[in-house]
């Protein structure tokens, strides 16, 4: 079985990885490890220590718990308000007018095969493909139910992510910030590629080291566009095409974005993608329901390429639809190159024929703004 829960410790295996998560005592979802496949066995916050806070730097839990500090431990979907300075996942309005939202754990579900997510695009796959993990998390005082659901691909190293809010609670509740991935990792020893662009320019990779301080690659245009991707990856130091460590992370979505880093003071990374918080607001009244859109993430312990070849697989088995899908396609050709703007209708007919005589089914006029 791919998702396996022993000792409160949840072990998601999908193809060459593995990504572990604990409930705390306290209820508290701390993630404990993602890279390269482990085997099945006992796992717990003592074998994936977060780094010291130090002396008096953090606040620590006010209850009994197996965390050192709030302001330190790694979390599955860090909240605001908590004494968790880094970036939040989350944040949540409540009535009395406070932002302070505390998840805790109350109760998950393990299913065959993979969730649609309600009018947003999303993967898919069959009982036999994937295997599909929710966990509940409750804010008490709102009475917000956050469900993190997590589909696991059993033959790539892939795992789909995304979030469910509803309000269980007597009160509209003002949704902030509701990221779709949040990844805490215990080192920094990572470069970033993002894809910036512009106009006939689009996707050129950009690699820079991580360092201390955040980094947000972002669109508030209403549109993912392509000044810059929805799309990031963290890399080891040494990755190359064929060798080295590469986690690659894509939203599947095409309307304003954020990814956010962070590098703490211990040297901890945070990783956050999501809907871009700068003019998101939704309000959530008692009853409503809120579901984020879908974030990819994928693994790879044979560099860069092995990533790309897995983001490759996963949308041509699993986000790719329709009747075409594993066909050739019909053939198509499109004016562009040819006539680029100077184009009428004598021109597009000459290549028409021209294209007809060869075989080709369709002419596509582009561009014609």
């Amino acid at each position: 079985m791919p998702i396996t829960v022993l000792n409160n410790v949840f072990h998601l295996r999908s193809g060459g990885s593995s990504l572990l998560m604990q409930v705390t005592p306290a209820g508290r979802l701390v993630h404990l490890y993602y890279g390269h496949l482990l085997p099945v066995g006992e796992y717990s916050i003592a074998d994936f220590p977060p780094a010291s806070a130090g002396p008096a730097t953090s606040p620590t839990p006010p209850d009994d718990d197996c965390i050192d500090s709030v302001g330190t431990a790694l979390f599955e979907y860090p909240t605001f308000g908590l004494g968790d300075f880094r970036p939040a996942a989350f944040r949540a309005v409540g009535k009395d007018g406070t932002a302070v939202t505390d998840l805790r754990y109350q109760s998950h579900r393990i299913s065959r095969g993979k969730p649609g997510i309600p009018g947003l695009p999303a993967a898919y796959a069959s009982e036999e493909e994937a295997e599909t993990l929710e966990i509940d998390l409750k804010d008490e005082v709102t009475g917000l139910l956050v469900t993190l659901v997590y589909t696991v691909f059993e033959k790539l190293p892939a795992i789909a992510r995304s979030v469910r809010v509803k309000n269980d609670g007597d009160a509209p509740v003002r949704l902030a910030r509701a990221d779709s991935l949040a990844l805490d990792l215990p080192e920094s020893r990572y470069d970033l590629i993002k894809l910036w662009g512009c106009w006939a320019m689009e996707r050129t990779p950009e690699r820079t080291p991580l360092c201390h301080g955040g980094t947000r690659i972002s669109s508030t245009r209403g549109a993912s566009s392509h000044f810059y991707n929805p799309f990031a990856a963290l890399v080891s130091h040494d990755a190359t095409e064929t060798s080295g460590e590469a986690m690659g992370f894509a939203f599947v979505y095409s309307g304003s974005f954020q990814i956010e880093t962070e590098v703490d003071f211990a040297g901890q990374t945070r990783l956050l993608m999501g809907l871009n918080p700068e003019n998101f607001s939704w309000l959530l009244a008692p009853g409503e329901r809120f579901d984020t859109p879908e974030a990819l993430m994928v693994y790879s312990d044979t560099g860069i390429g092995g990533m790309s070849r897995t983001f490759h697989k996963l949308i041509s088995r699993h986000i790719i639809r329709g009747p075409w899908k594993d066909k050739d396609r019909p053939i198509l050709v499109n004016n562009w190159e040819a006539t680029y703007f100077h184009f009428d209708t004598e021109k597009l007919l000459e290549i028409g024929k021209t294209a007809a005589d060869l075989g080709i089914e369709m002419l596509v006029m582009d561009d014609g703004w």
